[in-house]
């Protein structure tokens, strides 16, 4: 969760990520994570501009996944950048030449594919500064927190001086599907730290949460034919969790509604959901939106669509989310509330004991985490997000704790602080933003 205060300085001049506003400095690019709203500060601004231009070649390029390029244009405001915003390969290294810089970009990708060398250079226009650097290599890889989104590594050279980056975005560290961070020796490890001290060790996978509201669905519908099911899902990131229920449900109980407004951003993200969802609002399963940001009286207790108001239905709202159990304090198990809506413990960002992996396997000198915190709690979490970064990389040694048991993520917070091997393991941790502010569907 990127922090409303965090600028987007990823410490290499000249690019700026997840921030679209305010710049320190001369820019060359931009970089655009996904597609979450806390992450798009200013993107709107630029879209007005390019919609009063008629030529968009100097304006700065936004590098992105062709999916998140996608959802942004199926969202009418956000279509003026069709020709800024560039997509990179996912695990594929782009060099971006700032040495040799031509006076457009390209408008189109395929206009990419024309102007990329042998070794698939891609020019910039300028905006010179002695400050940046001769050379920058972007490598995206899958963040597994919504679709679209990724994680940067950047490799930069200063003359004969080397600096790399990773910027995680927001993400959900696997140690099966990010095996490329397994040893690799960075200069500064920009991290996602959200619930790096929620209170819980683990959280349950992914699949576990979409298990649970399967269950909770069926058991509600089968209930008899006056018995509806909302499923809060009102952004990007839910996708995954309607293929699983539209598969399984699907051939018993007809498609997941979803507003008509929303379902071109939803099949941008996830095409293989058009056989399971209806714009038509006679279904008993709904995935559309309330147009509130919250559940909290007795009004709500009907299909969001209001399709259905009769008394006589019965609606259960399901809202897949940690934020109500790290502010709750409940363990990690479906549970109702006082409105009768059903939690579902499920996260789009890494527990502690995944961080925890993701830092011992990485060699890195300096971790930056931007973080989105209650300011209430903002001492009591600043220290002990200090003490666990700093603990974890004191205690690594080279391949050892690969397969930590979850646990021990908790007892080393409760140890006394090493030494630390890093140069400056906690460069900033920003503080003082309100959780309040985030749509709790993100967390």
């Amino acid at each position: 969760m990127a922090h409303r205060d965090f600028k987007g300085d990823v410490s290499i001049p000249g690019i700026q990520a997840d921030c679209f506003a305010s710049t320190s400095g001369p820019l060359f690019c931009y970089l655009l994570s996904h597609v979450h709203k806390d992450h798009l500060g200013g993107l709107d601004a630029i879209a007005r501009e390019c919609r009063k231009l008629s030529d968009t070649r100097h304006v700065l390029p936004i590098y992105c996944s062709s999916v998140s390029k996608d959802i942004l244009l199926s969202q009418p405001e956000y279509k003026p950048l069709e020709s800024v915003l560039v997509t990179l390969d996912i695990g594929h290294a782009t060099a971006i030449s700032t040495a040799t810089l031509k006076s457009r970009i390209p408008s189109t990708r395929n206009d990419i594919s024309e102007d990329k060398g042998i070794d698939g250079d891609i020019s910039l226009p300028s905006t010179s500064s002695q400050d940046w650097p001769s050379s920058v290599t972007v490598t995206l890889y899958d963040a597994n927190h919504c679709p679209g989104s990724v994680i940067f590594f950047i490799q930069a050279k200063f003359g004969q001086k080397e600096t790399s980056v990773i910027f995680t975005g927001d993400f959900r560290y696997e140690a099966t599907e990010m095996q490329w961070m397994q040893g690799k020796s960075i200069d500064k490890f920009y991290m996602d730290c959200t619930f790096i001290n929620s209170g819980y060790n683990t959280f349950p996978s992914r699949v576990e949460s979409y298990e649970h509201v399967l269950n909770a669905v069926e058991n509600h519908l089968a209930k008899g034919a006056l018995y509806d099911v909302h499923v809060f899902s009102s952004m990007v990131g839910y996708e995954n969790m309607l293929l699983f229920l539209g598969k399984k449900t699907c051939q018993r109980y007809g498609k997941i509604h979803v507003d008509s407004s929303e379902i071109a951003q939803i099949l941008a993200a996830k095409p293989e959901l058009e056989s399971y969802l209806s714009t038509d609002a006679a279904q008993r399963i709904h995935a559309c939106c309330t147009g509130e940001r919250k559940v909290s009286n007795s009004n709500f207790k009907r299909v969001a669509c209001q399709r259905y108001q009769h008394p006589e239905r019965h609606v259960l709202h399901i809202k897949p989310s940690m934020q109500w159990y790290v502010k709750n304090g409940s363990p990690l198990t479906p549970k109702y509330d006082e409105f009768g809506v059903l939690h579902i413990p499920h996260s789009m960002h890494s527990s502690p004991y995944e961080l925890k992996q993701a830092v011992l396997n990485l060699e890195t000198r300096d971790m930056i985490c931007p973080l989105f915190f209650d300011t209430t709690q903002r001492q009591g979490q600043l220290r002990q997000a200090n003490e666990m970064l700093l603990e974890w990389n004191s205690v690594k040694t080279p391949h050892n704790e690969k397969n930590l048991d979850s646990n021990t993520v908790g007892n080393f917070i409760s140890r006394p602080i090493k030494r630390a091997k890093s140069d400056n393991i906690l460069q900033t941790l920003d503080f003082g933003g309100n959780s309040n502010d985030v749509d709790e569907c993100d967390l």
